[in-house]
């Protein structure tokens, strides 16, 4: 028989019925393997949608709030454009409206200049934000050993942050003795935050922190041991050395302490512009922080109120306060806490900035305003101010620090003001190389133009 053979053009017509079988095929079993798939998952809850929390947008600035401030604006730049008997090219000057949310008037006030003792505030807030605000100073006295009669045979632990409050040893050494314990026979041991005295920085006068007003738990860890014994023998309580002593106890019995609020340092540390309250606090949030492991002075390290610029800034704000610096904080310098040093360094926008961060903060503010800045007319709150805007007009508008460097001819003040239209204003001065008699008429003439008239 003969094999049928099919003619040529037949497969022009089988190969492409062929080719779109197969796809039929294809999209077939595509289609049933999703259908199964959706079985499976139909009962699955299908997850929540994500919700996107909308930020509450500020109000708008009002026409008369406008207003005010074109004027206030046109005042200052007025009042700065006459003749003056200071230097314009070494002032800065940063006001900024907290009820708009509104840069008000500014002028060289991105240049770095010794802040004096505005710098304060800085360091006040690094504290304040990093270690809270119910945060406390402590120190106690710890024991360890046998108790023979009124015999202590063991070991006494002082333990003690850096805290300036603490003026001697004798709120301590009294409940010690209120525990029975007459003599004490075996070792004194110090594990305290300061090791050495608190001395000012190199670049400032020796002076400025003078050894007899320095706390005692700031002048080293040999007056520290010798004033405790001497108020341990001036309560009636003996010591006798004994390093053969070796307590079987494993742990220290807390038997006397004494703690100070950190607000009760940094209130005095602000109006009255103590030195040693600022170095001190500086010094225990270094401490407090890790900055510090030793106890020891270090000039040499970057202080945390300088990280805590970093953290709550950031570089980019730097970089945009100063466009022509690639790292714009490393020109600020923070050598001290207290603004001491003439080398010190800061802006009065950035100033203006910190300032802004605690009106945020409402414990923080009510704190700043109604405890720790200076206020006119108001005599347990004047500080540093003394007589200056005393005026009645004045009383209760304007919350400041000031700042005074004479070597170098610098004066500052930073603050708050309620001005008469109602709006609440910061702002912040800085002058050099001028007479601070004249520089300071010079920021009281501002303030003044600031807060306005009574209506």
């Amino acid at each position: 028989m003969k094999k049928r053979r099919l003619k040529k053009g037949c497969w022009y017509i089988i190969i492409p019925f062929l080719a779109m079988a197969a796809i039929a095929l294809f999209y077939l079993f595509t289609y049933l393997i999703n259908e199964a798939g959706n079985a499976c998952t139909k009962s699955a809850p299908a997850p929540p949608a994500k919700t996107i929390k909308k930020t509450p947008e500020e109000p708008k600035p009002t026409a008369q709030q406008i207003a005010f401030d074109n004027n206030l604006k046109e005042e200052i730049n007025s009042f700065l454009h006459s003749p003056l008997r200071l230097d314009t090219g070494e002032i800065a000057v940063s006001v900024f409206n907290l009820s708009t949310n509104r840069a008000v008037f500014s002028y060289r006030d991105s240049m770095r200049l010794p802040p004096a003792s505005c710098l304060k505030i800085a360091t006040a807030v690094a504290a304040l934000e990093t270690l809270g605000m119910d945060s406390r100073l402590y120190s106690s006295l710890q024991i360890r050993g046998d108790m023979r009669g009124d015999t202590l045979v063991g070991n006494l632990l002082l333990r003690a942050d850096a805290d300036p409050l603490l003026e001697s040893f004798d709120t301590l050494t009294t409940q010690l003795r209120q525990h029975g314990i007459c003599h004490i026979r075996g070792n004194i041991y110090l594990n305290i935050a300061k090791e050495d005295t608190l001395v000012p920085h190199p670049t400032c006068k020796y002076w400025d922190i003078p050894y007899h007003k320095v706390p005692i738990l700031l002048k080293g860890r040999k007056r520290i041991m010798k004033d405790l014994i001497a108020s341990l023998h001036a309560k009636g309580i003996s010591f006798e050395s004994d390093g053969k002593v070796n307590p079987p106890k494993p742990n220290y019995k807390i038997v006397a302490r004494s703690s100070h609020l950190l607000r009760d340092v940094i209130t005095p540390m602000i109006i009255h512009s103590s030195n040693i309250k600022a170095d001190a606090l500086m010094h225990h949030l270094d401490w407090k922080t890790g900055r510090i492991t030793d106890g020891c002075t270090h000039f040499d390290i970057k202080h945390y109120t300088e990280v805590w610029m970093e953290k709550s800034f950031g570089r980019k704000k730097m970089a945009a306060i100063e466009p022509d610096s690639t790292r714009a904080l490393d020109s600020f310098v923070i050598n001290d806490g207290s603004g001491l040093s003439p080398d010190n360094r800061l802006s009065a926008c950035f100033l203006v900035d910190i300032l802004k961060r605690v009106y945020k903060n409402v414990p923080m503010r009510n704190y700043f305003m109604n405890e720790a800045l200076a206020s006119p007319g108001i005599p347990e709150r004047m500080g540093s101010l003394q007589t200056r805007l005393a005026q009645p007009q004045y009383r209760n508008r304007l919350f400041c620090k000031t700042g005074t460097m004479v070597t170098v001819g610098t004066s500052a003040l930073a603050g708050f003001i309620h001005a008469h239209n109602g709006q609440w204003y910061v702002f912040s001065i800085i002058n050099t190389n001028s007479p601070v008699a004249e520089s300071r008429i010079f920021q009281d003439k501002i303030c003044k133009i600031i807060i306005g008239n009574p209506r």
